[in-house]
C-alpha cells in the first residue's frame, strides 16, 4: 500500500508544476493587463514631459523582456534536474558496490569462521549464504553479479560435483560473464547457474560453453557472439533474439531449441541435432552447415539459402545443399 502511494505521489509531482506554473502565467498575465489602465506603470500608450508620444507595450515587447529570464530560468532547472540525476546514479551505484563488498565479507566469514565448506548440506549456515546471495544478486548491476558469481566460483562454493550455496532461482539476468571460460564457467560449475536461473540478456561472447548442460536454459536476447559449443548440450533452450554471429557448434544438441530472429550470422555448425528447433527469422547470412539435422525444424529453404555453405542438411522431406 505504501508503495502505491508513493507511486501514486511521484506521478503527480509534474502535474503540480504544471498547474503552478499555470497559475503564475495567469497571475501575471492578470497584473500586466491591469496595468495598461494605470499610466505610471508605462504598459499603455502616453506622451512623455518633451511631448514625445509613446506607443503602448506590444506582445513582442513582452517576449523581448521575459524571454531571457524565462530561457535562463528553464535551463536552470533543467541543470538542477540533471545534476539531482547524476547524484541519484552515483549514489546508487555507491550502493551497489557497497552491497557487494558487505556481501563478500559476510561470506567469506562464512568460510573462514562458520567452515561453510565443511558444515553438513543443507544446515543453518548453508541457509544464511543461500539466502544472502539471491538476496545479494537481486541488488546489482550486470558488471557486478559477473563479480559475485566469479567470486563464488573460486571460492568452490558452486562447484558442480559438490554444491555449497545452491542458486536455483537466482536472478542473473544481464549477468556479465564474457569469456567466463578463463574461471571454468560453466562446465566446473553447479547446473542450478547455467540451467534453472534466468540468464537473459546475459553477455556470454567469446566464452568456451563446450560440454555444458545448458538444458531448457534461458538465454534470451544474449550476447553469444563467438561462444564455443562442442558437445554441448542446448536441448529445449530458450535462445529467442540470441546473438550468434560467428559462433562455433560443432557435435551439439539443439533439439527443440527456441531460435527464433537469432542471428546466426557467419556462424559455424558441425554434426548439430536441431531437430524440432524454432528458428522463425533467424538470420543464417554467411554462415556454414555441414552435417546438420533440421528435421521438423521451423525454417524456411529462403533462411537457409542466405547460408554461405550448406551440407549435408537435413530438412523434413529431403536434404537442401549449396
Amino acid at each position: 500500500m505504501v508503495k502505491i502511494r508513493s507511486i501514486f505521489q511521484r506521478s503527480k509531482r509534474p502535474l503540480v508544476i504544471v498547474l503552478k506554473t499555470l497559475l503564475v502565467g495567469v497571475l501575471l498575465g492578470f497584473l500586466i493587463w491591469v496595468g495598461y489602465a494605470y499610466d505610471w506603470t508605462g504598459f499603455g500608450s502616453y506622451s512623455s514631459p518633451t511631448g514625445e508620444f509613446q506607443r503602448s507595450k506590444t506582445l513582442w515587447d513582452w517576449m523581448n523582456l521575459l524571454i531571457v529570464p524565462v530561457v535562463l530560468a528553464i535551463g536552470a532547472i533543467l541543470f538542477s534536474q540533471a545534476e539531482r540525476r547524476v547524484e541519484r546514479d552515483i549514489e546508487a551505484d555507491r550502493l551497489r558496490e557497497s552491497t557487494l563488498q558487505t556481501y563478500l565479507d559476510q561470506v567469506a566469514e562464512l568460510v573462514l569462521e562458520k567452515k561453510l565448506h565443511e558444515v553438513e548440506q543443507y544446515s543453518e549456515v548453508h541457509v544464511i549464504a543461500r539466502a544472502r546471495t539471491l538476496a545479494t544478486l537481486q541488488r546489482l548491476d550486470e558488471t557486478r553479479k559477473g563479480i559475485l558469481i566469479q567470486f563464488l566460483f573460486e571460492s568452490d562454493l558452486i562447484m558442480k560435483d559438490k554444491p555449497v550455496v545452491v542458486l536455483s532461482g537466482a536472478d542473473l539476468r544481464g549477468v556479465n560473464l564474457s569469456g567466463a571460460s578463463h574461471f571454468g564457467f560453466p562446465g566446473d560449475i553447479q547446473v542450478d547457474v547455467v540451467r534453472a536461473v534466468n540468464l537473459s540478456s546475459t553477455n556470454l561472447s567469446n566464452t568456451n560453453l563446450s560440454e555444458a548442460d545448458l538444458f531448457s536454459i534461458n538465454l534470451s536476447d544474449a550476447n553469444l557472439k563467438g561462444v564455443i559449443m562442442f558437445k554441448t548440450n542446448v536441448k529445449s533452450a530458450n535462445l529467442i533474439g540470441a546473438n550468434m554471429s560467428n559462433v562455433i557448434i560443432a557435435k551439439a544438441n539443439l533439439e527443440k531449441a527456441k531460435l527464433k530472429n537469432a542471428n546466426l550470422t557467419g556462424a559455424l555448425m558441425m554434426d548439430v541435432n536441431m531437430r524440432g528447433a524454432d528458428l522463425t527469422g533467424a538470420n543464417f547470412s554467411g554462415a556454414s552447415l555441414a552435417n546438420v539435422d533440421l528435421t521438423n525444424a521451423v525454417v524456411s529453404k529462403e533462411q537457409l539459402m542466405q547460408a554461405k555453405m550448406l551440407k549435408n542438411v537435413t530438412l523434413e522431406g529431403g536434404k537442401v545443399g549449396k
